[in-house]
């Protein structure tokens, strides 16, 4: 009888945190698949220019996006696909710039900012060298291993986690393999 309790108590504790989990699921979250090109909009001596338009033009597909800078001179876009961008700042009274090259990776925030200088609008200046991105704003650690690196890397008999040693600082822990026979 005690047995028979003991069973149907521990089935009713597993039925009420299933049914607490289903009708509270916890937060998730999705992997993402693109990246955010984000700034700083300035003039020559450092004061920030509002409501400069941004224009991020892929350049493997031509696809544009476009927003505006707030009246602090900052600006993002989001959800921008992983690839390479030709990112452009403009607003009457000062030259547009362009900068080309910029790399956008999967979840990486990648800054862009311009310090615009007074001129005409029709007139363009143009940067076609870009430094590496640096993520200034967090400190998380992350690696990219890009397709060509994937397809060109000889996997036999091994498995796909162990591209994650291509990036910097990645070690296998070798005490979790290691047996000393001290196990009673």
């Amino acid at each position: 009888m005690v047995n028979h309790i003991s069973r149907l108590l521990l089935f009713l504790s597993f039925a009420l945190a299933a049914s607490y989990w289903c009708l509270n699921p916890a937060n998730v979250h999705a992997q993402t698949v693109s990246g955010t090109i984000l700034g700083q909009i300035q003039d020559q001596q450092g004061a920030a220019i509002g409501k400069t338009e941004i224009t991020a033009r892929s350049l493997d597909t031509g696809a544009i996006r476009k927003t505006t800078a707030d009246d602090s001179g900052e600006y993002r876009i989001t959800s921008v696909p992983a690839g390479s961008y030709e990112v452009s700042a403009s607003i009457a009274g000062f030259k547009t710039e362009v900068r080309s090259g910029i790399s956008v990776t999967v979840g990486a925030d990648v800054a862009v900012n311009f310090s615009l200088t007074v001129g005409a609008i029709s007139e363009k200046v143009e940067v076609t060298a870009e430094a590496p991105q640096v993520d200034a704003s967090s400190s998380t650690l992350g690696g990219f291993v890009n397709s060509t690196t994937i397809r060109e890397l000889p996997l036999n008999g091994r498995d796909w986690l162990q591209l994650s040693l291509l990036q910097p600082g990645v070690n296998v822990n070798a005490a979790q393999f290691s047996d000393d026979g001290s196990r009673a």
